[in-house]
């Protein structure tokens, strides 16, 4: 079972459906389940980084311990290069600009996916949600040639123990 790709998958095929007047179902749910690929992407990476040696059921349930509001604030630090120190020391230097362009993606498409899943007086078009799809595709691209980096590593380590690793300065 492969969810992020089969998520993507999924939102591409959302983005293309009802050719000639798509609907807006369709096209919030393309940016939405975009978002959701990339985020289940992120968090089974970092489940697997942190829980190498525990069975998969046990690293299903600490991937669902991941909260989408701290990511984005880590995302945030790292694609701004306002990192700890603390953190900074275990990357060596400055995120690069791949890890930067994943977490601008990451941070991008959960905006976008709270505005089509909430906001009801936005309209989308298709060009939108395509875009969204994209986006995440390019972020699954990129993340496929740095996942196994040591910034990679700090990265989504920081998803869970961020709060701990900027006090501990």
């Amino acid at each position: 079972m492969n969810l992020p790709a089969d998520l993507l998958e999924q939102a591409e095929h959302l983005s293309r459906r009802e050719l000639k007047r798509p609907r807006q179902a369709s096209l919030r749910r393309a940016t939405s389940t975009a978002y959701y690929a990339l985020f289940h992407l992120l968090t089974a990476d970092a489940a697997l980084a942190l829980g190498q040696q525990l069975q998969p059921s046990a690293r299903f349930q600490l991937q669902r311990s991941f909260n989408h509001t701290q990511i984005k604030e880590v995302c945030g630090r790292f694609q701004q290069n306002t990192l700890p120190s603390s953190i900074e020391s275990l990357i060596g230097s400055a995120a690069s600009s791949s890890l930067k362009g994943v977490a601008y993606s990451f941070i991008v498409l959960q905006e976008a996916r709270h505005s089509a899943d909430y906001d009801l007086n936005s309209r989308w078009d298709r060009a939108r949600a395509k875009e969204d799809v994209e986006r995440a595709r390019d972020a699954f691209a990129t993340w496929k040639t740095i996942r196994k980096t040591p910034e990679a590593n700090v990265f989504l380590i920081s998803f869970l123990l961020y709060k701990v690793l900027e006090s501990s300065r």
